[in-house]
Order: C-alpha cells, then sequence, then structure tokens
C-alpha cells in the first residue's frame, strides 16, 4: 500500500458521509488482498503447503464425523479475476473447513426461557460486528447434534434472511459453549492449524459481501446455500503473514475507532453550538439583542449547520420565531387569543360517507392529504370520489384559505396538524370526517395562522390535548379551538408569513448544496477506496434519471428575483424569453431531478415562475430503440 497517497486521500474518506465505516472496508480489502502489510519473501510453496495441510486435516475430520461428501468433488476451476500475491495460494472456504447447517425445530417445542433437557439456539439477530448470546430461543437438547454446538473459531453465518444486508453476514464465535444455531443460520469450522482471525478478515471483508450480495438473491427471501459458502474463492497467505496480517488490521481498527470517536465528540461540541446560537436568537430582549444574535447566526451558519438534517431543526426554530413574535416588529405588542375568536364561521368535520369508484363525483380528499406535505399546504391530488347531494356539496366545499386539522390518527405527530387549502386545482373539493375545516376571518391571514399553530410551542400544547382510544390518537375540534395563538395586525401577519417563506427558501437551497456536496464528498470518497483497492464501492444513489412524467404546459417567469435570492431555474428562464417547458429547464438545471422539482416548487411558491395555468402530467413511455 502506497502509505503518502494513503494519507493524501485520507481525509477525504474520512470526513465523507459513513467515511469510517469505508475506511474499515478498505482496511479489509487491502488485508485479504496481500496488500496491507509488507510482506517477507517467502516461496509460494509454502501456502502451497499449508493448504495441503488443511485438506488433510478436513478430510481426516470428515472422516471422523462420517461426511458422505469431500471438497474434490466440487468444481476446482478459479473464479478470480486476479493472480494470488506472490507466496500466496488461490484456496475455496470448502477446502479448509466445512459449512454446517442449523437446527431445524418446530416453534411448538421452542421456550423463549431455559430449563432442563434445553438447548439455547442463536439466530441471525444475534450476528453483529460480534457474535450477542442475548434473547436465544430453548429447544430441546436432542434435536441438537454434537455438531451443531458452537466452537471456539466457528464463525456464525445468516444463511436466510429478508434483509438484503443481513443474508451472509459473518461474526467469529470466540470461546466454546453450550449453544446451538437456529435453521437459518450456518457455522462456518475451519481447520486448527489456520489462524482464526484470518478467516473473520475473510468473511467480513467487501469481497466476501458482494460475493454473498450476489449469490443469496431470492423472490421474497436472499439464501445462501452450503455451495454458496464452500465455493467462495480467496487467497490464503502463508501461516507466518496472517497472524502479521490480522495485528495490522487490529492496530488500523482501533486508529478507525479512536476516530470515529473524534468524530462523535466533534459533532456533539456542533450540536450544542448550534443549540446555544439559536436559544440565544430566541431569547434576544430587544431589537439590538436580536440583530446581533441573529448576526452570529447569519455568521456561522455553514458551521453550525453541516448536515442536511440539521436543517429540520432549523425550520422548526423558523416557526418558533414566528409564534414568539421574534419575526415580528418590536413595536407591535401581540395580544392572545383562542382559535374559536378568530374564526368566520363554525368548524366543520368532513365527509363521512364511503368512496366511490365514478369519477364524475365529488372529490374528497384523503386523510393524508392535509399531513404529507413539509410545507403544510394541502396536496389537492391526493383524493377519491364521493356521491353527494347538492346541499352536501354546499356545506362542505372547500375554499382558498380554509385550513384543515387532523383530528384522527395513530401517529401523534399528525393529530392536529394544520395544513393550508390554496385550491389551486380550480375543482369542487370537500374534506373527509378526520380532516377539520376551520375558516379564519378575513381580519386575520390563514398562512399566519397555519404556521402558528404548527409551531414547535404550539404543538406541545396540542399534544398534551391528545386521547388515545383502542390504538389511535385523537383530538375534538373543541379542543382545539381552546388553543392560544399571539395575534398580530393583518398588515404584521403578512410581513411574518413572507419572512417565514424567504426564510424556508433559503433554508431549501442551502439544504440542496449540502445534498449535492454529500452525494460528491461520497463519490470522492468511493473513487479514492476503489484506487486503493480495486474494489469499486456500490452507490446507495441510483443515477440521475429523466422524469417518468412530463409537465406539459410551458413554465414561464413571473415577478423578477433579486440579485441576492436564490432563484436559479427563474434565472435560466429570464435567459431564455421567460418560458421554457419542464424537461428543458430540468436538462439545463443540471440536478437530479427530485432536486429540481423541489426547486420548481419553491420558486413557484415565492412567485419567481408563475404557476401553469394547465398543469397537466402526461405519462412518458421508455423511448422505442431503433434497429
Amino acid at each position: 500500500m502506497d502509505a503518502q497517497k494513503f494519507l493524501a486521500e485520507f481525509g477525504h474518506i474520512a470526513n465523507a458521509p459513513g467515511g469510517v465505516t469505508r475506511l474499515r472496508e478498505m482496511v479489509l480489502a487491502l488485508a485479504v488482498s496481500g496488500r496491507l502489510i509488507e510482506r517477507p519473501k517467502s516461496k509460494e510453496i509454502l501456502a502451497t503447503d499449508f493448504l495441503r495441510k488443511l485438506e488433510q486435516e478436513l478430510a481426516d475430520y470428515k472422516a471422523i464425523n462420517k461426511y458422505r461428501r469431500t471438497s474434490e468433488d466440487r468444481d476446482a476451476t478459479s473464479t478470480l479475476k486476479v493472480s494470488a500475491p506472490a507466496g500466496w495460494t488461490n484456496a475455496r472456504l470448502g477446502q479448509i473447513g466445512v459449512l454446517i447447517r442449523g437446527v431445524t425445530y418446530n416453534k411448538s417445542v421452542a421456550s423463549a426461557s431455559n430449563g432442563q433437557g434445553m438447548t439455547g439456539l442463536l439466530r441471525a439477530n444475534n450476528i453483529g460486528a460480534n457474535v450477542s448470546f442475548d434473547d436465544l430461543v430453548y429447544v430441546p437438547s436432542d434435536l441438537v447434534h454434537k455438531e451443531q454446538i458452537l466452537r471456539a473459531g466457528d464463525v456464525l453465518i445468516a444463511m436466510s434472511s429478508g434483509s438484503k444486508d443481513l443474508v451472509g453476514k459473518a461474526a467469529i464465535v470466540l470461546e466454546d459453549c453450550e449453544f446451538g444455531f437456529g435453521a437459518f443460520c450456518g457455522a462456518f469450522r475451519p481447520m486448527l492449524s489456520l489462524r482464526r482471525e484470518f478467516i473473520r478478515l475473510v468473511m467480513q471483508s467487501p469481497q466476501y459481501r458482494d460475493y454473498v450480495s450476489d449469490q443469496g438473491k431470492g423472490i421474497g427471501i436472499n439464501n445462501l446455500t452450503k455451495g454458496h459458502i464452500e465455493d467462495y474463492e480467496f487467497f490464503l497467505p502463508p501461516p507466518e503473514e496472517q497472524s502479521s496480517i490480522v495485528a495490522k488490521v487490529d492496530e488500523l481498527m482501533a486508529l478507525c475507532d479512536t476516530l470515529e470517536t473524534q468524530q462523535q465528540a466533534r459533532r456533539k461540541l456542533q450540536n450544542n453550538l448550534r443549540q446555544s446560537t439559536l436559544q440565544a436568537v430566541a431569547s434576544a430582549n430587544s431589537l439590538y439583542e436580536l440583530q446581533v444574535s441573529w448576526k452570529r447566526l447569519e455568521a456561522n451558519f455553514e458551521t453550525l449547520f453541516s448536515d442536511p438534517g440539521d436543517l429540520e431543526e432549523f425550520r422548526k426554530f423558523i416557526l418558533s420565531l414566528a409564534v414568539r413574535g421574534k419575526l415580528s416588529s418590536f413595536s407591535e405588542t401581540p395580544t392572545y387569543g383562542t382559535l374559536a375568536s378568530i374564526l368566520a364561521e363554525a368548524s366543520v368535520n368532513g365527509v363521512s360517507k364511503g368512496p366511490t369508484l365514478d369519477t364524475t363525483e365529488t372529490e374528497v380528499l384523503k386523510i393524508s392529504a392535509g399531513t404529507s406535505r413539509a410545507d403544510f399546504n394541502v396536496d389537492e391530488d391526493d383524493f377519491k370520489h364521493v356521491s353527494l347531494s347538492a346541499e352536501e356539496v354546499k356545506k362542505f366545499r372547500l375554499m382558498p384559505g380554509d385550513l384543515l386539522a387532523c383530528r384522527y390518527n395513530g401517529n401523534l405527530h399528525y393529530v392536529g396538524r394544520f395544513s393550508y387549502y390554496r385550491g389551486q386545482v380550480g375543482r369542487t373539493q370537500v374534506n373527509p370526517d378526520k380532516l377539520i375545516r376551520f375558516r379564519i376571518a378575513s381580519q386575520h391571514d390563514s398562512r399566519y395562522v397555519c404556521l402558528v399553530m404548527n409551531a414547535g410551542p404550539t404543538r406541545q400544547a396540542i399534544e398534551a390535548m391528545c386521547a388515545t382510544t383502542a390504538g389511535n390518537i385523537g383530538l375534538s375540534a373543541g379542543r382545539l379551538k381552546t388553543i392560544e395563538i399571539p395575534l398580530l395586525s393583518l398588515l404584521e401577519q403578512r410581513r411574518i408569513v413572507e419572512r417565514v417563506t424567504e426564510l424556508m427558501i433559503i433554508c431549501g437551497n442551502f439544504e440542496m448544496k449540502l445534498l449535492e456536496a454529500k452525494k460528491l464528498a461520497e463519490s470522492l470518497a468511493a473513487a479514492s477506496i476503489a484506487a486503493f483497492t480495486g474494489i469499486a464501492i456500490e452507490q446507495e444513489e441510483e443515477p440521475m434519471k429523466a422524469p417518468q412524467t412530463e409537465l406539459v404546459a410551458p413554465l414561464r417567469l413571473g415577478t423578477a428575483p433579486g440579485l441576492k435570492d436564490q432563484a436559479l431555474l427563474a434565472t435560466i428562464l429570464a435567459r431564455h424569453s421567460g418560458e421554457m417547458n419542464a424537461k428543458d429547464l430540468w436538462q439545463r438545471f443540471g440536478g437530479e431531478i427530485d432536486a429540481f422539482y423541489a426547486q420548481l416548487k419553491t420558486e413557484v411558491a415565492y412567485g419567481w415562475i408563475l404557476e401553469p395555468t394547465v398543469a397537466e402530467m402526461h405519462e412518458k413511455f421508455a423511448d422505442a430503440v431503433s434497429a
């Protein structure tokens, strides 16, 4: 391994998302490929002689335990794409040990507690970085063969699982024990002459994980067979190198542990600094204090918010400032009134009738329409149909500016959550029974009320009112109406809404930058590891794909953004006569399709791009391949 190159690239790998985990994988990959340590000058015959010794031990073991099949029955053709390092030799697990399948038992005889004549079994959930002996299942001892009792040096393997990440996972048993293992597991038992810790490295390496991932694919459940494990091919070093490799891996893994601890401490410090900085803004008692604390937040924003997930806290903080009056003029002191005091009319629980398949009937929103959007707007495309009389339609019809609140849900986070109905679809829609309609008096801005009702302090009061019945959590309209909120002049309410919208847009744009930076760091780390090991680390994200739907109506420039506004799409439109279709705009945007639509929604909300008047979405079919 090139130490100088490693040191030059180390920071990129370690500081990337999951970087320490990647470092551990890289160490294992180098270890089993003969590139981790400076190897002694040994002759190749040493490794091949050692393999013959192991094969003889295996033959003796199988004879004693009356095995019917030997490793020589299997195809000996090498499947590895590269040659073994000098002094090493190719070997299969089936040449140096045996795979023992787990105990099959009927659930009726199994118990969660130990008793006389019972033996504990480990299962797939007991396999982690090490073998855990917690949460065992106990079965009659006569079901467990003596060979199925785990011994020191055995490698316990998850052979079957519904989780792709779990199947093939392996951990070494450090000491002899009196426990067996269940049918969804297997135990690989290497011969005694082999350094057991080295086999642990082999079966935790990225090369092994890639192999079992390919072999274990199934329909519904992922499975590995005995042959899959015994056919796994690897490079076997001479005995003296096995000890040196294990020692070096342990040394580097200890360094990774230290690095991980330091990163966790740094992250904890960052969280504390972020909390104290936000608290300083929230506790400001004068305009001067607010300005000073806000400038401090602004100057250190990128340091305090380095992960996309951190920004969710900032979004909640913005709403909290709104409800505490920190986003309003200090010259205007809010009064407090109940939700009931600002209603234009009585609240209305929605339609309780069941839906119909007749698409000509009235559109009724689903419950999720009022809870699914992070921007607290109603998802007006999330609906079913219901048969209503003209009188019922008149009673339940939604109007732009109405607020909907979820009154019943299994998730406390959604109960009492408010959403704003914009009426953008231009069709008649009604609310369902579990979404309460509140119509706010014209002296107040319903968008402001929506923000305040979803702010942290208000949510605490709402959640404290909720009651649980038959596993579901509920809250009546009557109780919601007793919630007190700060009331300001209509002009000041609108200013706050604009300020919150502005801050949310800035937050969204910064989140996009962090996501792009995170993706770049992951790609750079993967490229660095590939350069060191020759192994391409599979990325979780799929490559950028074209949208499966296409917006037919053209997108047009709305209010011209300012020079400091983060209006990326509006800027592109301005350079192309103020109008273009979504596909062309996305291609010029150059980012992922999800990021494009997120940015588009943001700019439409701020008015920089006009809402399409006819927003049809056409399904795109795969392009025909010409002969």
